[in-house]
């Protein structure tokens, strides 16, 4: 990327100053991308209400029929919203399947640029309306649209809200979820046809998958077809023995009370059935597996056309061992075709492919990263196809034409970046993965074409806004998308510099991190600092990718603060080890790498004071930060934890128990991350932040933590918002607090008032 020749001679003066104190920086990047004149000044507001740094929304991207064109969404020169079949080679539209300028009746502007194609391409469904339910659930609004005829197709209950709209694989019906069951639309008769009806016992649940699940297993999806529209399996759920809890939305004068099932660590879940309806002899029919057993979890099932099967992935209760289930729809025959087993857990349950020629690719961290496997018909033997530095993240494209599989995954040497690379599925001379991407940036997307000679790729970086582009054997064709308002917008503001950075613990890990400073920093004078963690297992906080919401650290950095990052021991990119030496003790580890970091950076760079550090998160970054101040008060000054969890008996049982195991198996470990047993060393500084209606983290876990401070007579500050669940997204929820969070580490770091 080109940079202003003023920078980079400011960027050489950095870096030869810091080399002179022993910094070993990973790399150093400059937000200022021009010479500013006029530094704009952005509020609270803009980031928490108005969405700033928010870049446009992801044009929704299908590959063609044909491998010489795409179908997407964009925007016309009046801000209306169209859909293109556009060609790869060149920027040249071949047809407009929809403009807002042929809808005969006057519609508000559509809020989104997404759409869902039919398999002919042939008829849209334009989305016109969003919404969230229980922090993830969605819902949607929308209207069908005939291409051919350039009209819109009426849809008796095209007002009504609905889950998981889609068509079906041939295209004979247009599908959604409502309370009342699932519906197809036929698109050929034009009639409306209840497929499944919704579950008449007030303990059951048909279709979606359950809440649990939702969250546990990120399952958003409960239903699978089979490729020629005769099969329909769906999930079904009993709640008979799974305990509620009550969930208030104080916004009424008689609130709206919600019963939630939840269980919590050690208690008992859902039992999940998988139920199939046959459309040729219009029946309904149960997979026998796991019929009425409590033990264990199916988080994912799929639809495979070369076995003419159903594929069930289970894990046992504990989530150590995993098993991969074909159910034949031809014998009616279960039977386990792979096991893997965990010292520790099992979270690869969802990283599975199909191909069409009965190849299964799937993903596993037993050789200590995460790697590519394959399991072969007929016999299912498993072969390695990676055998390299990188753990893999996600398996995005499977080409058995040319004979190669194409992945996303984190370089041993940079896991701070995501790259998209390419292995062949004949592994006979073990070759290495060819990366595709070019370092310096992170891969948030990729689309390929249908024979994989053209890919379109989305990519971001810490300085840059996403940018959707083009590609042919590597080399950018043409751009989609590059976010150029905003792009001018960050050249108006005079943003602080950021840096990367890695050392070694004493314990010999090395841990990767970033902080940004005020622009003008002096070296010769004493900045608070403030630690924005997360580090929660197998997650990922320091990446070289545009985050929007990370420009509340850019706000307190512009105001005087010193803002940092780190990725400790838990989180993903540096093998299995790193990632679960967590197991069965939460808390602790993420924590001492936090420390281990302060002690480095304050030791490093005089400029960061060590008696003025606080910490804040959302989560489990709220659960560390709480922790944090608890129990370590010499070093944390201040803390900001919202919606934490502040007990592991508290929250959700398969989070918990896949890195804590069953309460009654660890005891101690519970007892030891608990924030509630280290209040009595807590010495003050903490703001705590809940949200009434929080589906994810009960409010339990904070009320808790303040009848433990009450009980001890400690100082803390503590916001309920009644209306607000765990987003913390409703209104003007999320500038109120970033305003609140700021006023707190001004109050305590800074020793003055706004």
């Amino acid at each position: 990327m080109k940079r202003e020749d003023a920078h980079k001679s400011l960027a050489l003066h950095a870096l030869r100053a810091w080399r002179k104190i022993g910094y070993a920086a990973l790399f150093v990047s400059f937000w200022a991308s021009g010479q500013v004149t006029n530094p704009a000044v952005f509020s609270l507001a803009d980031l928490g209400t108005f969405q700033y740094f928010v870049p446009n929304e992801n044009p929704t991207i299908y590959p063609g029929r044909s491998n010489e064109y795409f179908i997407y969404s964009t925007l016309n020169a009046n801000g209306g919203t169209i859909i293109l079949k556009q060609r790869y080679k060149k920027p040249r539209t071949l047809d407009t399947l929809f403009s807002e300028r042929w809808l005969q009746s006057k519609l508000p502007r559509l809020p989104s640029l997404r759409f869902i194609l039919s398999p002919s391409e042939d008829v849209l469904f334009i989305i016109t309306g969003e919404k969230t339910a229980h922090e993830k659930i969605k819902y949607y609004q929308g209207f069908l649209f005939d291409v051919r005829a350039k009209k819109r197709i009426p849809l008796p209950t095209e007002r009504q809200w609905v889950r998981t709209p889609h068509f079906s694989p041939q295209g004979t019906y247009f599908a959604y979820i409502t309370d009342q069951g699932m519906f197809g639309f036929h698109l050929g008769k034009r009639t409306l046809k209840q497929l499944i009806p919704a579950a008449s016992l007030p303990h059951m649940e048909r279709i979606v998958p359950p809440l649990t699940y939702l969250e546990g297993f990120h399952l958003k999806r409960g239903i699978v077809w089979s490729h020629d529209e005769r099969f329909l399996f769906f999930y079904e759920s009993d709640y008979t023995q799974t305990p509620t809890i009550p969930i208030v939305k104080w916004d009424t004068l008689y609130p709206e009370v919600r019963h939630l099932p939840y269980p919590f660590p050690g208690q008992t879940p859902p039992t999940v059935h998988i139920k199939y309806y046959d459309f040729h002899r219009n029946q309904f029919y149960s997979v026998p597996l796991l019929k009425g057993d409590r033990s264990g979890y199916l988080p994912r099932i799929y639809w495979s056309p070369y076995h003419y099967a159903l594929f069930l992935v289970h894990l046992d209760r504990r989530q150590k061992k995993m098993t991969l289930w074909r159910y034949s729809l031809i014998r009616k025959q279960l039977k386990p075709i792979y096991t893997e087993e965990a010292k520790e857990w099992m979270d690869h349950f969802d990283k599975w492919k199909f191909s069409p020629t009965g190849r299964i690719f799937f993903l596993s961290d037993e050789s200590g990263r995460m790697q590519l496997y394959v399991l072969n018909p007929p016999y299912y033997k498993k072969e390695q196809l990676t055998h390299s530095n990188i753990d893999i993240d996600e398996i995005v494209g499977i080409d058995e034409n040319k004979g190669d599989v194409y992945f996303l995954g984190y370089p041993g040497n940079l896991p701070i970046e995501r790259h998209l690379y390419r292995v062949p599925i004949q592994q006979r001379l073990l070759q290495a993965p060819v990366q595709i991407t070019d370092l310096g940036f992170s891969v948030e997307d990729v689309h390929f074409s249908l024979k994989f000679t053209y890919y379109i790729i989305r990519y971001s970086n810490i300085n840059t806004p996403p940018t959707t582009k083009v590609f042919q054997n590597q080399f950018p064709l043409w751009t989609i998308e590059d976010n150029a308002l905003l792009r001018k917008r960050l050249r108006a503001i005079d943003l602080p510099y950021h840096t990367f950075f890695s050392f070694s613990t004493p314990n010999g890990h090395t841990l990767h991190g970033q902080w940004i400073a005020p622009p003008n920093l002096n070296y010769n004078k004493k900045y608070p600092v403030v630690f924005d963690v997360y580090n929660g297992p197998n997650s990922k906080h320091v990446v070289n990718r545009w985050r929007s919401e990370w420009f509340l650290d850019v706000y307190m950095a512009l105001h005087g603060f010193v803002i940092v990052q780190v990725d400790g021991r838990g989180t993903k990119g540096q093998g299995a080890a790193f990632k679960k030496a967590l197991y069965k003790e939460l808390g602790r580890r993420e924590l001492n790498d936090i420390i281990y970091t302060a002690t480095y950076l304050t030791t490093r760079f005089p400029f960061m004071d060590s008696t003025r550090i606080g910490i804040m998160g959302h989560s489990y970054g709220g659960y560390l930060s709480a922790l944090a101040i608890m129990r370590y008060p010499h070093i944390f000054r201040a803390a900001v934890s919202i919606a934490p969890v502040t007990d592991w008996h508290l929250y959700n049982a398969i989070y918990t128990e896949r890195y804590m195991d069953l309460p009654r198996l660890n005891e101690r470990g519970y007892r030891a991350s608990s924030v509630l047993n280290e209040v009595p060393s807590y010495q003050g500084g903490l703001l705590l932040v809940h949200g009434a209606f929080d589906h994810n983290v009960p409010v339990l876990n904070s009320y808790e933590l303040v009848k433990q401070l009450n009980r001890y007579r400690k100082d803390y500050v503590f916001y309920v918002y009644p209306r607000a669940d765990h987003s913390f997204l409703e209104g003007t929820t999320r500038s109120d607090l970033y305003l609140r969070i700021y006023r707190h580490f001004t109050r305590l770091l800074r020793n003055e008032e706004e």
